[in-house]
């Protein structure tokens, strides 16, 4: 076989190898893309829905922890008073009564306190619940904009999701499907070329080359036609 038109022919198998890996790379690329989208959506839409319970949850927490708190602080100021018009024979027991009773009120005030950081905590959390609600759609859009630019990508998996978080898990779950058949495609299709460049590498060698990569035969035969062994 004519050494450059040997030459010319792994030049363009190995150009078609280059244009498949980076399409295959386009489309992993996405496909992460799509799945961190996807389970993010999922994760921020299963906490917004249960947003509204859970807010009621952490009130109800917060009233009756105010309401032992309440209960704590009478108690004390009961025993308190008691300890003040303690005779000397009781005074030892109202000392421990007014103890006990600083303590309770001091546990109840320390619950009211983690009762209403836990209602600011869960609101603070909503508020990047929504922003990242914003943000996920935006990066929808943005994905759906590079779907559609890929060749050979069904019109219908390349579509834009609708508005709100909800549109996303539709959106994803075709995107993905599509996704999937073309890699598959590319790949089939890399795997052709280089099993063409390798029984091209085994023509000129004469020898059985295996699985190896494009640029790998190209180098051995352009090898072999320089030192005239073929």
């Amino acid at each position: 076989m004519d050494r450059a038109r040997v030459a010319r022919l792994l030049a363009e198998l190995e150009q078609r190898d280059d244009n498949a890996a980076h399409a295959l790379a386009d489309v992993e690329e996405l496909q992460h893309a799509v799945d961190r989208i996807r389970g993010r959506a999922a994760a921020v839409g299963a906490f917004l829905a249960a947003l509204p319970a859970e807010r009621e949850r952490r009130a109800a927490a917060v009233l009756a922890a105010e309401q032992r708190l309440a209960a704590a602080e009478a108690e004390l100021a009961a025993a308190e008073l008691e300890l003040a018009h303690a005779r000397e024979k009781e005074r030892a027991a109202a000392e421990r009564a007014a103890a006990e009773a600083r303590e309770d009120a001091r546990v109840a005030s320390g619950e009211l306190a983690r009762a209403r950081d836990s209602v600011a905590a869960l609101e603070a959390d909503a508020v990047e619940a929504a922003a990242e609600s914003a943000a996920l759609e935006r990066q929808a859009a943005a994905a759906a904009e590079q779907l559609a630019a890929l060749p050979r990508l069904a019109r219908e998996a390349a579509a834009a999701p609708g508005s709100g978080l909800g549109a996303i898990e539709p959106w994803a779950a075709r995107a993905r499907a599509a996704l999937l058949v073309l890699h598959g495609t590319l790949a089939a299709e890399r795997d052709a070329v280089v099993r063409e460049a390798n029984e091209l590498g085994s023509a000129v060698l004469g020898e059985s080359l295996g699985a190896t990569g494009v640029p790998g035969v190209r180098e051995r035969v352009e090898r072999a036609l320089q030192s005239g062994s073929p």
